[in-house]
């Protein structure tokens, strides 16, 4: 079963089991990769947990920046530079801003 709409408007389709088994999507550009395999692909929202102190804002800072740039770190790396929403929640502007400017340098960008 399928809703339709105008151009401007999104279009929802449901699935029968056999359909959704014939049915070919269209693959998604990956963003982030580590070796020859796609860890996050355009479109996808993504959330990391860690304990407190773990890193979790450096991994994640670090992730934005290859990203953005088309570098790579920590084993990962973009195939092409992309626009990286940030959302964080807990630190500071002037932190973010800080940290950010300091992987930078690390990372030469």
């Amino acid at each position: 079963m399928a809703a339709t709409g105008s151009p401007q408007t999104p279009t929802l389709v449901g699935f029968s089991l056999e359909d959704l088994q014939t049915d070919v999507f269209p693959e998604r550009k990956p963003l982030l990769m580590r070796g020859d395999t796609p860890v996050f692909r355009e479109g996808h929202l993504g959330e990391t947990y860690g304990s407190r102190g773990f890193g979790n804002t450096w991994f994640l800072k670090t992730m934005a920046l290859v990203a953005v740039s088309g570098g790579d770190a920590l084993g990962f790396h973009a195939p092409t530079p992309c626009r990286v929403l940030d959302v964080d929640g807990e630190m500071a502007s002037q932190n973010i801003k800080d940290r950010y400017a300091l992987l930078a340098g690390h990372l030469g960008i």
